[in-house]
């Protein structure tokens, strides 16, 4: 959610990049995808400077867009870089296996530099967001509170929770002390009590919010020393 530093050297091997204002990017231009060893971050960038045939130097980025936070991590040479301009379909039943073929755009698929692969993907963009602003305390027993996301619609202004996307609301807890689970809770709503019953810190307690269609999302969690 802050506006990164660092610069990214982008060697394409096609088209072109372009700066846009600040508010546009705001407002949702020039995103692209970067393949971490974990997955796909989805970033944002202002400013694409041009430094050689089909290169760019990108500046004010904005890391970890559409729930990926989790997966800012420092970049290797030669990460893919794919500008999502659009130009995409959105794949129905992503855990079946496919068979797919791929080459350039301009050419036909019966063209022999048209390759094939089968993948089966997760479905990554059915996957609940982290949670967000854990808080807890002790009082005999723990209490956690933390306010929740939402992948679908959630640009809203306007003062009000917005939309859940999901069938249910439904959240999962776990207390972990020592790297082992202590203690887990399943609830309804932003916030749970858990019995301690003589569990002291330091512990790490984990929240993640539950899909019916994905399983569980991206944990958040937070450290509690006493």
């Amino acid at each position: 959610g802050r506006w990164w530093g660092g610069t990214l050297e982008v060697a394409l091997s096609g088209g072109a990049l372009q700066s846009r204002e600040r508010l546009d990017v705001l407002n949702g231009v020039n995103v692209a995808a970067l393949e971490t060893p974990n997955g796909w971050e989805v970033i944002q960038f202002q400013t694409a400077t041009l430094t050689a045939p089909y290169t760019y130097t990108l500046t004010n980025i904005l890391r970890g867009q559409a729930g990926t936070e989790h997966l800012i991590t420092t970049l290797p040479v030669d990460t893919r870089f794919v500008l999502l301009n659009g130009d995409y379909a959105t794949l129905s039943l992503e855990t079946l296996e496919r068979e797919y073929l791929y080459g350039a755009a301009s050419l036909p698929i019966s063209h022999p530099s048209f390759q094939s692969t089968t993948k089966a993907f997760e479905g990554a963009g059915y996957r609940p967001y982290s949670v967000a602003h854990i808080k807890a305390y002790i009082d005999t027993d723990l209490y956690v509170s933390w306010i929740r996301r939402t992948r679908l619609n959630g640009d809203s202004w306007q003062g009000i929770d917005p939309p859940l996307g999901e069938d249910q609301e439904s959240y999962r807890v776990q207390v972990f002390k020592d790297s082992i689970l202590r203690r887990e809770a399943f609830v309804s709503s932003p916030s749970a009590v858990i019995v301690l019953d003589g569990l002291t810190p330091p512990f790490d307690i984990q929240v993640s919010q539950l899909s019916a269609l994905y399983g569980v999302g991206v944990t958040r969690s937070l450290i509690i020393y006493g």
